[in-house]
């Protein structure tokens, strides 16, 4: 075997970056998705969940949002928007890992959980939400 990353010279913390995550916990009264559904049926599903995990991304950089349930992960493709670096993800009934992942691959990024609020939150009324 070609060993590409001592030939490239891929070793070290600069060509690995670090991927910002935090655990969620789920909420166990949001309705769980089931099976077999449209894409139109679940995301009616998801829209009626009202928990939101409000996350903080630090830096405030350009990023792409996902999340990691059992052994599969999802990304949002496009660029997400932020509110001071803090955007909302509703939550469902299972408990998540949120994932950021900077544009540019290498801004080391932290990302917080900020709280869980409801949807109707005054505070946080202008809060970009996903």
């Amino acid at each position: 075997m070609r060993n590409i990353k001592i030939e490239k010279n891929w070793m070290g913390g600069k060509h690995w970056p670090n991927l910002a995550v935090v655990d969620v916990s789920g909420d166990p009264k949001a309705t769980a998705l089931p099976e077999g559904l449209s894409e139109e049926e679940k995301e009616k599903i998801i829209q009626s969940w009202r928990s939101i995990a409000v996350l903080k991304i630090t830096p405030p950089v350009d990023v792409r949002v996902g999340y990691i349930h059992d052994n599969s992960s999802r990304f949002l493709k496009h660029k997400i928007e932020t509110l001071d670096g803090m955007f909302g993800m509703r939550m469902g009934p299972e408990t998540l890992k949120f994932i950021v992942i900077p544009r540019d691959l290498k801004t080391e990024l932290k990302l917080e959980l900020v709280g869980i609020i409801s949807e109707n939150s005054e505070r946080y009324k202008n809060l970009p939400l996903y």
